[in-house]
């Protein structure tokens, strides 16, 4: 039985992995090795912090047999798991953060849901109606609360096929652990970072200790990384070695850093998409208020708008360089029409030319430009109409560029995962 869990959290506390780990640990000898964490669309603008959703697999419990199990009708098969259903409604109901922007959702399924709600979730809006319908269609059980909005992404989770995936260790202390200095937070996120398995734990250049939360939820710090093992030894000997406190310790696989919101070559470019673009400049970059670049580039014979944002930090440096003529790819969301990058590889750098006086052609010493198409030899008084072009060695080079960690989204593929085949 999967069980999804989405919309229980709030700025103000809680987090929905914390209630996945309580179930998990709970039920540990029914539960399969990991629980899921899921990041759906980015883009939707009623989206939890993260916009990530939970799924715990629960497998036959011990005192049943799987064949026995399988042959069970939907009303038998449930109540099976009766003890983890109630469990889990109550963890839910009584730990929630319920509020206008808040509305939980419980699904329980016996079936996998197919993976093309998962994918639909990762870029458009998904209606209760639609994810009701198919609910109704599998047999699930679900449990709202509020407008239960929540059901759609704790469905969406359960659809997730899981075949792309990384992992992420998180330490957990209910209601939220001490308070630490940024210096300390930093120190701690740097030891995490030396691991050959972890990705985007520290942003030192932007002292960014990514590792951990910016509001006050019961985890303490979560890292990510390839290797669930190592992983866990990891946030064991942190949590010795600087004494932090610590309820449990959970490992989620999760499609965190997969790239799996991002459509490559797209037949459209529609809102809260996310998209690979391959694409020429047209225009050079240009700065706005608020350090914010945009610029604009032909990609299928359409011009699209793209920026990056002061958030990206030294990513801005990259795009300031890029001339008409570039020939890049532009991954990013596409919110009111514009792209917003947050990765981009240069594949093909335009020729950049200084116009200036032309030598003469009798003495060879400079001349002196008195006006359009008009040039004089200082020396001899010899004249010329035509200017002289050098080439311009270019900044940037070909290749690929990414945000900052301070910047990253979830589900982006940063570039050291990227090149070891991740």
């Amino acid at each position: 039985m999967f069980i999804g869990i989405d919309d229980t959290d709030s700025r103000e506390g809680m987090c929905t992995t914390y209630l996945a780990s309580r179930i998990y640990h709970r039920f540990r000898k029914t539960a399969s090795d990991f629980p899921w964490l899921v990041r759906l669309n980015p883009n939707i603008a009623y989206k939890t912090r993260g916009n990530g959703a939970v799924v715990v697999e629960m497998l036959t419990p011990p005192s049943m047999d799987a064949k026995t199990m399988e042959r069970l009708p939907d009303g038998e098969y449930y109540a099976a798991y009766g003890e983890i259903i109630d469990y889990t409604i109550d963890l839910v109901s009584n730990l929630s953060m319920v509020s206008e922007e808040t509305n939980p959702g419980i699904v329980f399924s016996r079936r996998k849901i197919p993976e093309t709600l998962y994918r639909a979730a990762l870029y458009r809006e998904i209606s209760m109606d639609e994810v009701r319908s198919l609910l109704d269609r599998y047999g699930a059980r679900f449990y709202a609360m509020g407008n239960g909005r929540g059901l759609i992404g704790a469905s969406a989770a359960i659809s997730w096929p899981g075949k792309r995936h990384t992992y992420e260790v998180m330490n957990y202390f209910y209601p939220h652990g001490r308070h630490r200095t940024l210096a300390d937070k930093i120190k701690i996120a740097g030891e995490a970072d030396l691991h050959e398995c972890t990705f985007d734990s520290v942003d030192r250049a932007n002292r960014r200790p990514a590792i951990f939360p910016r509001e006050r939820t019961p985890v303490v710090y979560g890292i990510r990384g390839t290797d669930p093992v190592a992983l866990k030894n990891i946030a064991e000997g942190l949590n010795r070695r600087h004494s932090i406190e610590s309820e449990m310790i959970t490992v989620f696989k999760t499609n965190q850093g997969t790239d799996d919101h991002i459509v490559a070559d797209p037949e459209a470019v529609e809102e809260l998409g996310s998209y690979a673009l391959k694409c020429m400049v047209s225009e050079s970059p240009h700065p706005t208020t608020g350090g914010h670049y945009f610029f604009h580039a032909i990609c299928n014979g359409r011009i699209i708008k793209f920026a990056a944002f002061e958030p990206t930090k030294e990513f801005r440096s990259v795009v300031r360089k890029l001339v008409p003529g570039d020939e890049i790819v532009g991954y990013g969301s596409y919110i009111d029409s514009t792209i917003n990058l947050e990765r981009l590889t240069m594949e093909a750098s335009a020729s950049v030319y200084t116009r200036r006086a032309p030598a003469c052609k009798l003495c060879g010493k400079p001349m002196s430009n008195r006006g359009a198409h008009d040039f004089r030899c200082i020396s001899c008084g010899t004249a010329d109409n035509l200017p002289s072009f050098s080439g311009v060695e270019r900044s940037i080079e070909e290749g690929d560029y990414e945000v900052p960690v301070a910047a990253r989204r979830h589900l982006s593929m940063p570039l050291v995962l990227s090149r070891n085949g991740e």
